[in-house]
């Protein structure tokens, strides 16, 4: 007996596993999950994508950056060596950040 109850709940746990699984191409939005090509405007008007997304732009250089790109068109920084000097008017020393603003990467400077 105790065999069969060890059995079901290791059933019940390894299905909830796979149950709460997610993938890169879906997010939660008002409570769902949707995908992010459908988009997401709930009835509190803000978008949960637009807010997802932030984490998938990226500096657009690899060296005093000044603007931002979609992590998949990011540059191959691998080797690259980089002045450890804050240029000006560059996302350098928290200047500024990548946001995703209306559909597209861009730079936002402090």
């Amino acid at each position: 007996m105790r065999k069969i109850i060890f059995i079901l709940i290791l059933l019940v746990l390894v299905n909830g596993c796979f149950l709460n699984k997610t993938t890169d191409s879906t997010v939660i939005c008002d409570g769902r999950r949707v995908s992010m090509s459908e988009g997401c405007i709930p009835d509190d008007g803000k978008n949960y994508l637009e807010e997802q997304m932030d984490l998938k732009c990226v500096p657009a250089q690899c060296c005093h950056p000044t603007s931002c790109v979609f992590e998949k068109d990011a540059p191959n920084c691998k080797g690259t060596i980089c002045t450890m000097e804050c240029k000006p008017e560059t996302l350098d020393c928290g200047q500024g950040e990548c946001k995703y603003i209306n559909g597209k990467c861009e730079a936002v400077f402090k």
